[in-house]
């Protein structure tokens, strides 16, 4: 079923075996869906490389490593991606079907989810199972309408469902570049969180400034206890009611962490820092390494560059070396530097800023 070549922004259907069930569905003019036959690898990747978002109907036949192959780097996962659920458990009861789901689909597909892609569902007990095991954001649920078991399989079926997946689909593509930016993100901080927490148990993790709480998902609820603190109050409420599991505080004018000294055994900003000033960045500094145990690790994702805006050169806001100053400075040398990498998002041709990790040195004020 094609309309016309998914160019520059539309959007890429995998209905696979539900192919038949589509059919019937009002397609965009810039909609391309494949059924199983024709999903082949090569010609899936030729297709997503012109697709600004992908909607996954029949996830369990979609071609994953052969596309991240074709595709590299983040190619398949810097799209908006929104995965239909339903019809793939066989009838089975939501714990059993979550459970298969997981066994399935977690390496391939449910660990590579961000924040920003969406699950549809028309099962609550279902969604909730999937929920508690990673971490998603109520926000990321697409509600669908429920389809009688007795009708999947006719043609036709999905035709009342695929309206509102197109929908979730319009909402969230407009997040490309977003997205494109997250994936690289992710991609250089996930695996500098698993080695630092590697071997602790039940390790405690800060957020300053979480924002819209994308890194929630990534740390794993069941095994690390998270606390993200900001200064927006909306923002605080919007998250607490997004994952009412995690703990969110709000930051006063003093920016004084609601936290005993020590407790921490990781305190990370995500491109926070550099639009702050001086003197607030040494107070959250100061209080970022006051948690944070000995041994422990302060990581800083930054940008030292701004812009280009209207036409403009970027501009550098501050350099590396500054800034490591300044941590220096507001941990009075009681840090070492461990590890720093640049960083350059996609579509890009230079390096915006970088990653930085320091090790909090000291003797524990307690055992």
């Amino acid at each position: 079923m094609r309309t016309e070549a998914a160019k520059g922004g539309g959007v890429f259907v995998h209905a696979g075996r539900f192919y038949g069930e589509i059919k019937g569905a009002k397609l965009p003019t810039d909609t391309v869906a494949l059924p199983e036959p024709d999903s082949l690898p090569a010609r899936a990747a030729r297709e997503i490389e012109g697709a600004g978002a992908l909607l996954l109907i029949d996830p369990l036949s979609f071609p994953y490593e052969a596309l991240e192959g074709m595709l590299g780097g983040d190619g398949l996962w810097s799209l908006p991606v929104v995965v239909y659920l339903d019809g793939l458990a066989n009838g089975r009861a939501a714990a059993e079907a979550a459970g298969f789901l997981r066994a399935v689909l977690h390496e391939p597909l449910f660990g590579n989810l961000s924040s920003l892609d969406r699950i549809a569902t028309a099962d609550d007990a279902l969604w909730e199972a999937l929920r508690a095991e990673y971490g998603w954001s109520r926000e990321q649920r697409v509600c669908v309408p429920e389809v009688p078991a007795g009708r999947r399989g006719e043609r036709g079926a999905l035709e009342g469902v695929v309206g509102r997946l197109l929908e979730s689909v319009r909402e969230c593509g407009g997040l490309g570049e977003e997205k494109a930016a997250d994936a690289a993100q992710r991609r250089l901080l996930l695996p500098r969180f698993e080695g630092y927490l590697e071997g602790l148990e039940a390790p405690r993790v800060v957020e300053v400034g979480f924002g819209a709480g994308r890194r929630v998902p990534d740390l794993d609820a069941r095994r690390v206890e998270y606390v993200g603190l900001e200064t927006n109050e909306e923002a605080v409420l919007r998250a607490r009611e997004n994952h009412p599991e995690r703990r969110f505080e709000r930051l006063g004018e003093d920016l004084r962490f609601p936290l005993e000294g020590e407790t921490a055994d990781l305190a990370y900003t995500a491109r926070v820092m550099h639009r702050l000033s001086p003197e607030k960045k040494r107070l959250l500094l100061g209080e970022m390494w006051r948690v944070v145990s000995p041994g422990g690790r302060l990581v800083f994702l930054e940008d030292f560059v701004r812009g280009p805006y209207r036409g403009e050169e970027p501009v550098h806001v501050a350099s590396v070396e500054e800034f490591a100053e300044l941590v220096v400075e507001a941990t009075a040398g009681r840090v070492v530097l461990e590890d720093f990498e640049s960083v350059r998002y996609p579509g890009e041709t230079f390096f915006r800023g970088g990653v930085m990790t320091v090790g909090r040195l000291g003797v524990p004020e307690r055992w």
